[in-house]
């Protein structure tokens, strides 16, 4: 499965960036031909529908914490370069410390 979109680009104007936001290959695939087979697929044909839409790049965003030395190792071999990180904190750890010191 892979869920995808093009928009512009949040700081410019006519600029088409399209966005993976989620790829997914079944656990029982992900260390076989097969599943490299079957996420291959799904790569070239978001790159596909990314140039019929006029896209100028195409954004892969890995979140999942799953599989990631795996999947960066991939997306290099087939001309992916990193752009930036992610980063993640629990809602339930979440405070703010007020310019007086006070927790909010």
């Amino acid at each position: 499965m892979l869920w995808r979109c093009v928009s512009e680009y949040h700081i410019g104007s006519d600029i088409l960036l399209s966005t993976i936001h989620n790829l997914n290959v079944p656990k029982s695939l992900r260390a076989t031909l097969a599943g490299s087979r079957v996420t291959l697929g799904l790569m070239k044909r978001a790159e596909a529908w990314s140039r019929a839409k006029g896209a100028r790049e195409l954004l892969f965003h890995v979140t999942s914490g799953v599989e990631t030395a795996r999947t960066e190792r991939l997306m290099r071999k087939i001309g992916y370069e990193v752009m930036s990180g992610n980063y993640v904190i629990s809602c339930s750890v979440i405070t703010y410390k007020l310019s007086n010191g006070v927790d909010k």
